[in-house]
Parts: C-alpha cells; sequence; structure tokens
C-alpha cells in the first residue's frame, strides 16, 4: 500500500502510518516549502532516521501541486492537521 500524507510536519502520523504498512508498503510525507522555512527551519525532524521511518519518503512540495510525478499510483492520501494552512 502507498499512503500519501499532506503536510506531514514532524512526521508524527507518518510515523503511525510507516508502521500500518510496514514492512512492503510505503508513506510519501509531504510539506509545504513555507512551511519547512517558517516552522521546521528547513530541518527534517530526527523522526524521520528511525528504523521505523525506513519506508517514508519525505517529500518538499507546494500544497498546490503536492504529489511528485513518480510517487503513485497512491491508495490512500490523507490530511490530518494541515488543512487550515492549505489556503
Amino acid at each position: 500500500m502507498v499512503v500519501f500524507e499532506v503536510g506531514t510536519g514532524r512526521g508524527y502520523t507518518a510515523e503511525l502510518l510507516a508502521r500500518a504498512v510496514a514492512p512492503s508498503g510505503r508513506v510519501v510525507a509531504q510539506n509545504d516549502p513555507l512551511i519547512m522555512e517558517k516552522f521546521l527551519k528547513n530541518q527534517t525532524d530526527p523522526r524521520f532516521a528511525q528504523p521505523v521511518m525506513k519506508n517514508v519518503q519525505v517529500v518538499v512540495r507546494p500544497f498546490d501541486d503536492p504529489i511528485p510525478p513518480d510517487a503513485g499510483p497512491i491508495d490512500l492520501i490523507t490530511v490530518i492537521f494541515e488543512y487550515h494552512d492549505t489556503v
């Protein structure tokens, strides 16, 4: 299963999704460049270096075009906390 998370932030939900689709699935964790710059100081959270996150691909793309061309096919797209930042 391939899961795409819009607005992954520091990766809490991405980690839960990674555990759910492991070991053969993968998670694409997207963050907007503005969110990365303003709130994450252009740094990927250390959570993504944990072994459980080995099947997570982090992408930095704008909310207007969040899905990279090589991401699909995607089985599930989820937006948990970022919906209010996408307007």
